[in-house]
């Protein structure tokens, strides 16, 4: 994106659209706790009988909580300010008819009134930076997500461990 952001000739517009609509999407968690809050709720977690498996479990809502809240800024930023701005220039209906290919049967392309401004949009300043604010918080979001698998998979060789204890 920051390579077309230099350029002037716009003949490209399905891919600019393209790269445009996957910006209007927000990476998301939607994982399942109910198990460990069954777990956590019941008397049986007091059974556990490692401490740092006890503690690891314990500090999972958090370390869950702590990427959500920071997926909530994204999301913000990308719903206020963001696509917004974007709209002012180009017609969303372009952005998510290519982006929506995976939908094919749900989304109709229709004819939209609006002349897209690709050369306006890129030399606004707000976009450039909001671009750039909303990669920094991808990038954030991505080292929590490996974060969290880091910490499932060290909670998994706890628990492996504290099985073969009792083999």
């Amino acid at each position: 994106m920051t390579d077309i952001l230099q350029q002037d000739d716009f003949t490209e517009t399905s891919l600019i659209d393209s790269l445009l609509g996957i910006t209007l999407k927000n990476p998301t968690y939607n994982g399942k706790s109910s198990g460990l809050n069954l777990l956590l709720n019941s008397g049986k977690f007091n059974l556990i009988s490692s401490d740092s498996l006890k503690n690891e479990l314990l500090s999972w809502p958090q370390a869950v909580e702590e990427m959500v809240e920071d997926e909530l800024v994204s999301q913000n930023i990308n719903r206020n300010r963001y696509t917004p701005l974007i709209s002012e220039y180009v017609s969303l209906n372009d952005l998510t008819y290519v982006t929506a290919q995976d939908f094919k049967n749900l989304v109709k392309s229709r004819t939209s009134k609006m002349s897209d401004n690709y050369k306006g949009l890129f030399h606004d300043p707000k976009f450039e930076n909001l671009l750039y604010e909303l990669e920094f918080l991808i990038i954030v979001a991505k080292a929590n997500a490996q974060d969290l698998i880091n910490k499932a998979y060290h909670i998994s060789r706890i628990i492996d461990k504290e099985l073969e204890k009792d083999d």
